[in-house]
């Protein structure tokens, strides 16, 4: 039984810290410089998938240039698939809030999905999909009124100072209020 955690993270090409390359380029535009902004070209983005309970990292896809994080989400979770294990949840942060990415997750691996939604803050944004829909309403309340609180912009932040009891009741609690929305 897997319960997967889905991130991604980027890298510059260069060890100049953005404080110095952004120095640089408004130097450079305020002397007549065509480019403003800090290039992007040379970037590499990682994506990897992790079993939470083990933290054992289980896929890794990297690319060039930077782009929304959802696009890997499918890829990476194709790569686990080989290993024939029951995936129980796939936990991802707002990034990944995609219908597609959630039928993938439920229908085709048959996992639940914690991956909060996007637009939730944004009230005059409407989310499309029926199971987006439900989990915001669902999941994050549910959560709430069983004493979970995650931070609204980093919702599942992963710390390795949690003391396993700790995770295991958050996963406990997270398990119910899925049951729940199942039901």
């Amino acid at each position: 039984m897997l319960y997967l955690a889905v991130d991604s993270t980027g890298f510059s090409s260069t060890s100049a810290s953005t404080y110095y390359t952004r120095v640089l380029e408004f130097r450079k535009s305020a002397l007549g410089g065509h480019r403003q902004g800090v290039p992007t070209r040379r970037f590499l983005k990682q994506t990897a998938v992790v079993e939470a309970r083990k933290q054992l990292i289980v896929a890794v896809k990297f690319r060039r240039c930077p782009a929304n994080d959802s696009l890997d989400f499918i890829w990476a979770l194709k790569k686990v698939r080989p290993a024939g294990l029951p995936v129980k949840l796939v936990v991802a942060d707002k990034g990944y809030d995609a219908e597609s990415n959630h039928e993938y997750a439920q229908d085709v691996l048959g996992a639940r999905t914690a991956i909060p939604v996007r637009a939730a803050s944004r009230p005059k944004i409407k989310m499309m999909g029926r199971r987006r829909k439900r989990q915001a309403k669902d999941f994050d309340f549910g959560l709430l009124a069983r004493g979970i609180h995650f931070h609204p912009d980093k919702p599942f932040y992963t710390c390795t100072e949690h003391p396993d009891e700790d995770v295991d009741q958050t996963l406990k609690v997270a398990e119910e209020v899925l049951k729940k929305m199942k039901s």
